[in-house]
């Protein structure tokens, strides 16, 4: 997932999945300029 997500010049600080239906995800993204983005969510379904 690290190598796919986020954009160019980007940073993945944190990467957590847990491929399965009511599992979580987690991940922390830092811009060059420091700033951290940090997206989460709860898989619903999984085909």
């Amino acid at each position: 997932m690290v190598k796919w997500w986020g954009r160019a010049g980007f940073t993945i600080l944190l990467c957590e999945i847990n491929l399965k239906v009511g599992g979580r995800y987690r991940t922390t993204m830092r811009e060059p300029d420091g700033t951290d983005h940090i997206v989460t969510g709860v898989y619903r379904e999984v085909l």
